[in-house]
């Protein structure tokens, strides 16, 4: 946008750095629960992704039309900035980057345990 970083961007980095790791963090959580009740971890993941869809976006939403106001304000531009195009790009990293990752990590997990369980030799007591 040809604008430098500023003490407000930098502020607005931080506000939104608050709000988009939260529904992150909510995202794994739901799908860590879903596999904690027994659901596969693909499944747990499609469907903690289906369903906290929403509100991320709605989230998301919020934010950028909220703060893209102050686009339009010379002080207060580069907090605007940070916020809606931050937004932007935090949203499509949560429901892409962020269930992929997820299940790419679990799956490495699962099958690392269940390969160290057939590992162990058998005990006779």
């Amino acid at each position: 946008m040809g604008k430098a970083l500023d003490a407000t961007g930098l502020i607005g980095m931080i506000a939104l750095a608050g709000i988009m790791v939260r529904n992150s963090i909510l995202l794994v959580d739901f799908a860590r629960n879903k596999i904690a009740m027994g659901m596969p971890v693909r499944e747990a993941v499609l469907r903690a992704s289906k369903t906290r869809m929403r509100p991320i976006l709605l989230t998301a939403l919020a934010v950028i039309l909220g703060e893209s106001v102050l686009c339009l304000d010379p002080l207060l531009q580069g907090l605007g900035y940070a916020l809606v195009f931050g937004g932007l790009v935090s949203t499509s990293l949560t429901l892409g980057i962020v269930p992929v990752a997820y299940y790419q990590l679990e799956t490495l997990r699962v099958s690392k345990r269940t390969l160290s369980v057939r590992q162990q030799p058998p005990t006779d007591f």
